[in-house]
């Protein structure tokens, strides 16, 4: 992590109801930085629209030529919509393979 690294906390809450405004929190950390660090540790609940905002989050950060990683531990209701939402076909062992599943790249699960 360099020093420029902006950390974003998650909400504790990231469903369909709240989409709109986490995704504008999203991308107006995106404008404030080149390197991101994203912590999980107060996601509470979260649906396929959430982990759609992370998707979309990583596919924007990569078309901008910036990076994001993933820190704490994968929550269970972020497991449970990954594997229903077939973004991943088995949860990822270390969360900083969080970036790969969500993206379809390997990483070794």
């Amino acid at each position: 992590m360099s020093a420029s690294t902006k950390i974003i906390q998650l909400p504790a809450v990231i469903t369909i109801q709240r989409a709109a405004a986490v995704r504008q929190e999203l991308l107006d950390q995106l404008e404030k930085a080149d390197s991101f660090l994203v912590q999980l540790t107060d996601v509470e609940k979260i649906d396929i629209a959430g982990i759609q905002l992370l998707y979309a989050l990583l596919n924007f950060a990569q078309s901008q030529n910036k990076e994001v990683n993933f820190s704490g531990s994968i929550p269970e209701c972020m497991e449970i919509a990954l594997l229903t939402g077939g973004f991943c076909s088995q949860i990822p062992a270390e969360v900083h393979t969080l970036g790969a599943c969500l993206l379809g790249e390997s990483y070794g699960g």
